[in-house]
């Protein structure tokens, strides 16, 4: 699923958690992709890195499977907003990938999510929907 794309993109083996279980993201997950390539074994959570950050590098952002993920409603629905504002006001967002399960095609939580990605997402951002475990 998710994180197995994330480990696909970034060629690492690990670096998002894998499970045969969907849901098990739950929280926001983020990922710096080519930022500081000569300390990315050396980098951990929390570190403050000095110097300017690469002129390539960009961020991946697992968020949590939302029609997969055993939460309370009122969870889901933090996740909700959280991701509208991220949307709205995250001024460098350039593409958002939307992954669905081809085993089971669009699910209603996807319609709901395509629709309010339609309704928020400014125009110059791509929205792109993936189709996963087609393999």
């Amino acid at each position: 699923g998710k994180s197995s794309l994330v480990n696909m993109i970034t060629n690492r083996k690990s670096l998002a958690y894998t499970s045969k279980t969907p849901g098990k993201t739950q929280q926001f997950n983020y990922f710096a992709v080519n930022d500081k390539p000569d300390l990315e074994r050396e980098i951990r959570f929390g570190d403050v890195v000095s110097g300017e950050k690469d002129a390539d590098a960009f961020y991946i952002v697992d968020l949590p499977g939302f029609g997969f993920a055993k939460v309370p409603d009122h969870v889901r629905l933090d996740w909700s907003a959280f991701m509208g504002r991220y949307m709205t006001e995250r001024k460098t967002l350039k593409v958002v990938f939307h992954l669905v399960d081809s085993r089971h095609g669009p699910t209603g939580e996807d319609g709901s999510i395509m629709k309010m990605v339609g309704d928020m997402l400014p125009r110059e951002v791509q929205y792109v929907i993936v189709l996963t475990k087609a393999d």
